[in-house]
């Protein structure tokens, strides 16, 4: 990616990067002030876009005159120290004395820009394809030239290179990891690359891709080429089976394609533990003996080593604190679990049907957080193994333990879920069941509270959030919403003084969130 020419005309979904660059990163290198942070690494997957965003942010230094500078830390040391040093002389005419291949002379040229300019942003790309030798010169590099002025340094590597452990990048390092693009801004981005596909052939890549950079320039690029019918199985068969060997063959699994043996074992163990989106050791034993027994292991303690022959030197897995497991990288999981499910629909069927099956035992066997996480792999895993008669009885199955839980651990999982994208796309419609079945636990929870109330506030506080949580419901019309508010009013007028009455439809006029579910007038909304 680090060779592919920037078209800043198809950059598109990083406007958060952006903006974090304006109001904390580069406003310091004009300003009288510490820069902090003064080092930015950007992680992510091969293909998700990091080069692109290292181009586009020098882009921007170019146009706000802050004097780029770039090097690629796959060089050796002495062509990442000529870069600067010729950068410096050919590009911003600066003239230094010291003319030297070395650290000495990048370090000469860089402090003639900043004496001449005043400020500087070096960037270095692929951090994780520098070797250990070329990661120890970069990093003397970053420690000499670190209180040389107002110079910020933005780097790139797949995974952390995490500088911070030795001063001074301690308390100054911040990560940023790019994640796919969103629905709208891969819709976007298709339709920049090949403006003859329409919105929904645009869809259809998403779906498949899930906004992957890599995978969605592919994909634009066989659709064109092969003209091929995305709203065929077959077309989407081929445009997979396309992808898979582009991106996953030739490119993740490129060091073992050429040993058919190898390449076999990473394609299947690979395929099998991209299905459940979190797993721990005792899943990795049981999925491969069900599933691969000709590559299952000779004991339970082999299987502590399994995570670290699958990454090789892929980084595909890690142990991810947010879902109490190990899970694969989200695009390339996703490419993985679509080829199975086009080559080998059964299998991607069966697997599924295990891991609901197991996820439910858990859900049986543990509780708090693990409980929920287990529910929501639950409700995932039923999506692919079940006609709509079953999903919904599994959803029942669901909310019915669910609303065994505390009302913190309710909160707990209500924010997780909708921050979940990849269950509520799959659950489609369903996704509303569920979250229509918490927003009436917590109206009853909050309504059973009011009487606890220490004060007047206490009191309006636990009756303003009855009557959100009953009109929050997502299954709910505008026009039932706001004849639920207007029940509601009334159950509150039958049991509290006129004074918190009032005060309580005050609040409710004024509070964006209810203005968003009842619309912005709230003369139209006859509580009163």
């Amino acid at each position: 990616m680090s060779n592919t020419v920037f078209d800043i005309n198809n950059f598109v979904n990083r406007d958060a990067e952006i903006d974090f660059m304006d109001k904390h990163c580069l406003p310091s290198l004009q300003e009288n002030r510490p820069i902090n942070p003064q080092f930015i690494e950007y992680n992510g997957v091969w293909g998700i876009g990091k080069t692109s965003m290292l181009r586009r942010i020098e882009h921007h230094c170019f146009t706000e005159n802050f004097y780029p500078l770039w090097i690629e830390a796959s060089d050796s040391p002495n062509q990442s120290f000529h870069k600067i040093a010729e950068q410096v002389r050919n590009r911003y005419k600066v003239t230094f004395s010291f003319v030297g291949d070395d650290l000495d002379g990048s370090l000469a040229a860089t402090r003639a820009l900043l004496n001449s300019h005043g400020r500087a942003v070096l960037f270095i790309d692929s951090l994780d394809a520098a070797k250990e030798e070329q990661l120890k010169h970069i990093k003397e590099m970053l420690h000499r030239l670190t209180e040389d002025g107002k110079l910020l340094f933005i780097m790139a590597s797949r995974k952390i290179i995490d500088f911070g452990k030795v001063a001074p990048f301690k308390w100054k390092l911040v990560f940023r990891t790019l994640k796919s693009l969103s629905r709208q801004s891969c819709i976007s981005y298709i339709q920049k690359l090949a403006q003859e596909l329409n919105e929904e052939q645009a869809d259809q890549i998403f779906q498949l891709t899930r906004g992957y950079p890599v995978a969605v320039e592919a994909a634009v690029q066989a659709v064109k080429q092969e003209k091929l019918d995305l709203t065929q199985e077959k077309g989407r068969k081929q445009l997979i089976q396309g992808i898979y060997k582009q991106i996953i063959e030739q490119g993740i699994l490129a060091e073992v394609h050429q040993d058919p043996d190898q390449f076999l074992w990473y394609h299947t163990m690979l395929s099998l533990f991209a299905i459940p989106r979190r797993f721990n050791l005792i899943l990795m034993q049981k999925m491969t003996e069900k599933f691969a027994e000709q590559h299952k292991l000779g004991s339970s303690l082999a299987y502590m080593s399994l995570q670290k022959r699958l990454n090789y030197n892929m980084d595909l897995l890690d142990w991810r604190e947010d879902k109490t497991g190990y899970a694969m990288e989200a695009p390339i999981r996703h490419l993985f679990l679509m080829n199975l499910k086009f080559e080998n629909p059964q299998r991607h069927a069966q697997i599924h049907e295990f891991l609901m099956e197991e996820n439910w035992r858990f859900v049986m066997q543990f509780s708090g957080t693990d409980k929920l996480h287990s529910l929501q792999e639950y409700l995932y895993h039923s999506i692919f193994c079940h006609d709509e008669p079953g999903l919904q009885e599994n959803i029942d199955h669901a909310i019915k333990q669910l609303l065994l839980e505390s009302h913190d651990l309710l909160l707990q999982f209500e924010e997780e879920y909708t921050r979940d994208d990849e269950l509520q796309d799959a659950l489609g419609v369903y996704k509303y069941r569920i979250l229509s079945a918490i927003y009436s636990r917590f109206a009853e929870t909050y309504w059973i509270l009011v009487p606890t109330a220490l004060n007047q506030e206490e009191r309006i506080d636990s009756l303003y959030s009855y009557i959100l949580y009953r009109i929050k419901d997502p299954i709910l019309d505008l026009p039932q919403r706001l004849s639920y508010a207007r029940q509601s009013i009334e159950r509150v007028k039958a049991q509290e003084s006129a004074g918190v009455v009032q005060k309580l439809i005050e609040r409710l006029s004024q509070h964006e969130e209810i203005q968003k579910l009842l619309g912005n007038d709230p003369q139209a909304w006859n509580l009163a």
